[in-house]
């Protein structure tokens, strides 16, 4: 029951994130506001980056860990990203993964807790889905405003 329910969570955080960037096209990929900041290509890539971490890492026996180490090694996966239609495929094969991974568990395993010690921890594992629609929300919201910034207006993001 859970499981359907985290499936669909998975596939409308997908769709509200494609509708914000609608109006983003291949020629906005290296549009950046500031020099120190990720490109449109790059944030819908770490986007992608990180809907795969929390699903890959949801039901991990050692829990969801984070490191220093690890934001060096997701910057050298997310930097070389150049490309917005490159990055939106990703980020559509990432949200597919992990609403088959949500979705094909049973109620028992979605509410089993996390290790103490993990980042989302002492939580039970579904609520990592949500960690996902919160992380995605948050990107939509500065790509929204990439948006503005190109002169352009973001679609409203529930209006599919």
């Amino acid at each position: 029951m859970l499981a359907d329910t985290l499936r669909m969570e998975m596939q409308k955080t997908h769709q509200f994130f494609l509708s914000t960037i609608k109006v983003l096209e291949e020629t906005d990929s290296q549009f950046k506001p500031k020099d120190d900041m990720y490109t449109v290509a790059q944030q819908v890539a770490h986007t992608a980056h990180t809907v795969d971490w929390f699903s890959d890492n949801a039901f991990n026996p050692e829990g969801m860990t984070f490191e220093q180490e690890a934001l060096e090694e997701h910057d050298k996966i997310v930097l070389p990203y150049t490309s917005l239609a490159e990055a939106k495929k990703w980020l559509a094969e990432a949200f597919v993964k992990a609403a088959e991974n949500f979705g094909s568990k049973s109620d028992e395993e979605l509410l089993s807790l996390m290790p103490e010690k993990s980042l989302m921890g002492p939580s039970p594992r579904f609520t990592c889905a949500y960690g996902i629609t919160d992380h995605t929300a948050h990107h939509r919201g500065s790509l929204a405003v990439y948006v503005r910034m190109l002169g352009k207006v973001p679609n409203m993001p529930y209006m599919l």
